[in-house]
């Protein structure tokens, strides 16, 4: 016969005095009935200077819900919602590369932007990014560099001439439902004469399947290795482990004195130790660190403290791997 132990008021009381409660997070602020469903995706518009801008479909961070951070936090992450956020990093490399240099700037500033831009997206380049996300940062390029509204008339972007405009870029991502983004993205913010220079496929960083040489016989899914001159990431780098695999990656795209331009937003350690660890991963695959941008020498649309608090950083690689000394 079971037992029944009886709790005087008292005793109640008193155990509720001695129990040391912990409240390890407080989601009372956004358990609503809206947010117990995945969150779902909005239109926000992206200013890039010179009355340019971009209308993107995406998840606003301040409306996840608890089922998408647990998502997120999962292995078996269909849902994830990150992929479908747009992240500090691209958003730094967009004022980097897009938005129009100050007249004010400082003049050595001014040059190693222009040289940066130059060599990456001018002359016919053709272009990959990888991981690309919603897609802001490949479709600022496009916007700015390759739109009727900019180089294709041979005018100039608020004082910027554009020779040449890319050729063609190629946004890659793992995750399909995020290309299908970046596509309605592209969509929302382009007309079809532009749709024959854009393409977005699913990589796999470190998949050797995704390129063919020369002597291979090509098809619509992969791509011709070292044939890209300018590859570029934003906020990729959120583990350590990741770091070998995306490095790889953008060896295997690079052509002979290419670039790889990675805007950079630590999450796992001091911007110092990752920064290091960057470089050495990188010259490990033979791409030699070129220049450094840092928030204070841009003109921003971010507010510069948090960008110096978060230790973003745009980092400019050239390929070396194929050259003799």
């Amino acid at each position: 016969m079971e037992e029944v132990v009886s709790v005087s008021k008292n005793d109640e009381t008193q155990l509720q005095e001695n129990v040391d409660f912990e409240v390890e997070e407080d989601w009372s602020n956004i358990m609503t009935l809206e947010n117990f469903g995945y969150a779902s995706h909005e239109t926000t518009k992206f200013d890039l200077g010179g009355n340019q801008s971009l209308d993107l479909l995406c998840i606003s961070e301040k409306k996840l819900s608890p089922l998408d951070i647990s998502a997120s936090l999962s292995e078996e992450n269909d849902n994830d919602a990150s992929c479908h956020m747009v992240w500090l990093g691209a958003r730094f490399f967009a004022d980097v590369i897009c938005r129009p240099i100050p007249a004010n700037c400082n003049p050595e500033v001014r040059a190693k932007l222009k040289n940066i831009r130059t060599r990456a997206f001018q002359g016919g380049k053709r272009v990959l990014e990888l991981g690309a996300g919603t897609g802001l940062a490949g479709l600022a390029v496009m916007k700015v560099y390759c739109s009727t509204e900019c180089s294709s008339r041979g005018e100039s972007y608020k004082g910027e001439s554009f020779v040449s405009e890319p050729s063609n870029i190629v946004i890659t991502d793992s995750d399909s439902d995020s290309l299908d983004l970046c596509r309605r993205n592209f969509h929302h913010n382009f007309d079809e004469s532009l749709s024959q220079r854009f393409s977005a496929s699913l990589l796999l960083w470190g998949d050797d399947s995704f390129w063919y040489t020369k002597e291979e016989q090509n098809n619509l899914e992969t791509y011709e290795a070292h044939s890209f001159d300018t590859v570029f990431g934003t906020d990729v780098i959120y583990q350590l482990d990741v770091l070998p695999m995306f490095m790889k990656t953008a060896a295997q795209a690079l052509s002979p004195k290419g670039m790889l331009i990675l805007s950079h937003v630590p999450r796992f350690s001091t911007s110092e130790e990752t920064e290091a660890k960057i470089i050495a991963e990188a010259k490990f695959v033979g791409l030699i660190l070129d220049e450094t941008v840092r928030p204070d020498q841009v003109c921003s649309s971010i507010n510069l403290d948090l960008l110096l608090e978060e230790g973003a950083v745009l980092m400019v690689f050239t390929s070396n791997k194929f050259t003799t000394m």
